[in-house]
């Protein structure tokens, strides 16, 4: 099957390790915050979710000059910022809602349709739009990073698409070996701004029987964001929709296909 025919609904497999949303705003103060908290509390706790904290703690850290022996002395002065913080059962998905910025975490413990927690994000958002006359949304960013582990590199290319990460014989030779290579690209679809990071590195991989061997983590970043945020419109199933096109761009047919098994096995991969 073509890359272009593939849906999401099609893939059995994939190697999601995160994903956030996150929403920026201009400010919301102290009162908001509680009045918010409060407003949301009951639905948050009937979805399954539990209040984890409500202060979060920002250090800063001063130089001073002490002109008399021509010393530096360093001084960690402590701010307490409001904020308020939910997790779920599981303890893989948070909720922050912090002064300017909401946002949701989830840490894949296994997999999670989007709309389980994106719902839940609207709703957030949505409550949010009439907490204060002049309130208004400064960016809307969902970000998805993607993580693999690779046996080796001169196979490669039968899984990523060149223009994400082009191997070269020569850098792989006896006398070298690849430590890091990163990419970035910068690009706009629609009326969203995209960054797709490719980053790979030579580590050591400890197998679930720690047996270690040496290997290569490829991760997969993507992050589609809307800056402009034109009516206070929160449109993330769109955007989630973009980002999983750049998702399959980003990888080849034959990969992909692979991934449409129940039970996807490859000798190249060590983890997915």
């Amino acid at each position: 099957m073509n890359k272009s025919e593939i849906k999401r609904e099609d893939l059995k497999s994939n190697f999601l390790r995160q994903t956030i949303i996150r929403l920026d705003y201009d400010i919301l103060f102290d009162e908001n915050i509680k009045i918010y908290t409060e407003k949301m509390y009951p639905y948050l706790i009937e979805k399954g979710y539990k209040m984890i904290s409500n202060t979060m703690s920002n250090f800063e850290l001063n130089i001073n000059m002490d002109d008399s022996n021509n010393t530096v002395s360093n001084q960690l002065n402590r701010n307490d910022e409001k904020y308020t913080s939910f997790k779920n059962k599981e303890g893989n998905i948070i909720i922050d809602i912090t002064k300017q910025y909401t946002t949701i975490t989830v840490e894949y413990l296994k997999y999670e349709k989007f709309d389980e927690f994106s719902e839940i994000f609207k709703q957030i958002a949505g409550e949010l739009k009439d907490i204060r006359i002049g309130f208004s949304f400064n960016r809307i960013g969902l970000r998805k990073i993607n993580v693999i582990f690779f046996k080796g590199l001169d196979k490669i290319n039968n899984y990523l698409e060149t223009m994400i990460f082009n191997y070269s014989k020569q850098i792989n030779d006896n006398k070298t070996k690849l430590l890091i290579k990163n990419s970035v690209e910068t690009f706009r679809v629609d009326e969203y701004k995209v960054n797709r990071n490719t980053s790979v590195s030579n580590g050591i991989f400890t197998d679930e029987n720690k047996k270690e061997q040496e290997a290569y983590q490829v991760m997969l970043d993507i992050d589609i964001y809307d800056d402009e945020m034109k009516e206070n419109i929160l449109n993330i199933d769109k955007m989630n929709n973009v980002l999983f096109e750049i998702y399959k761009d980003s990888l080849k047919d034959e990969f992909l296909n692979k991934m449409r098994s129940e039970n996807f096995e490859d000798k190249e991969i060590l983890k997915i």
